[in-house]
């Protein structure tokens, strides 16, 4: 899932609709944790971040999930399975 782009807290927030402060807060949280850090101190955030945005996001939407779950979806693997050729066949 991960091919190592790096985003900004800016990057992440243009690419999932999120502001900044929203994402700075959910990384405070431990619900999107910091991949990395500049030299300056700046945070940077990886594909499963902006999937696992993605998911809570949407989650938050649909009004299925209120704010005490947030803490659950940090701690659980973000896993994604696809088929490994095209879909089964129906007999």
């Amino acid at each position: 899932m991960n091919d190592g782009t790096l985003y900004s807290i800016g990057e992440l927030a243009r690419l999932t609709g999120l502001t900044v402060k929203t994402i700075r807060f959910r990384s405070d949280t431990g619900v999107v944790p910091p991949t990395d850090r500049t030299p300056a101190g700046y945070r940077l955030y990886d594909q499963e971040a902006l999937a696992r945005l993605g998911l809570v996001r949407t989650l938050r939407l649909r009004g299925a999930m209120p704010h005490s779950c947030e803490p659950r979806i940090a701690a659980a693997p973000l896993v994604l399975k696809l088929p490994q050729r095209g879909c089964p066949q129906q007999a």
